[in-house]
């Protein structure tokens, strides 16, 4: 009974690293803001290897949803660094590259979640004005993607 829950946390550990569990997105459920702006960032194709695959909030302030989408190159082959795809409610875009920006994630994100403006969690970062994203990184804690009224920024959180 051990070797065989050792060999299945082996198999499991081993296919999630090689991408065996990453989902193709269904279509049919993406929003067509999502699929317009993706389609206006050549190179890119949606990522389903997180649930959810695209998190909406407003994340300039504006007061008009906005949606982070996980997206990959298409030349991105198995597990890696994760990209956002921010599609803004003006038709406007901006794709963050973890592991590019100064201080960022530089390991693959495992799970994300969006953290409202009003929210107590924010309270000791006065400078996140607007909605923005948590990642997590495994064992290694994660950080906060913010928009600073410029670009994208990074808040690291332990």
């Amino acid at each position: 009974m051990l070797r065989t829950t050792i060999l299945l946390a082996i198999m499991i550990g081993f296919a999630a690293q090689h991408g065996v569990y990453a989902q193709t997105v269904d279509q049919s459920n993406v929003p067509d803001e999502i699929r317009s702006c993706v389609r206006s960032t050549p190179g890119l194709q949606l990522d389903g290897s997180i649930n959810p695959f695209y998190i909406s909030g407003d994340y300039d302030g504006d007061g008009i949803t906005d949606f982070a989408v996980l997206v990959r190159n298409e030349t991105d082959h198995g597990p890696g660094i994760h990209h956002i795809l921010f599609c803004f409610g003006r038709n406007k875009s901006v794709l963050w590259n973890a592991g590019t920006e100064k201080d960022a994630a530089t390991s693959p994100f495992t799970a994300w979640l969006l953290v409202r403006k009003q929210s107590k969690l924010l309270s000791i970062h006065p400078k996140i004005r607007h909605d923005c994203l948590a990642i997590l990184i495994g064992e290694e804690g994660g950080g906060l993607i913010y928009w600073d009224g410029l670009k994208f920024a990074w808040q690291q959180e332990e």
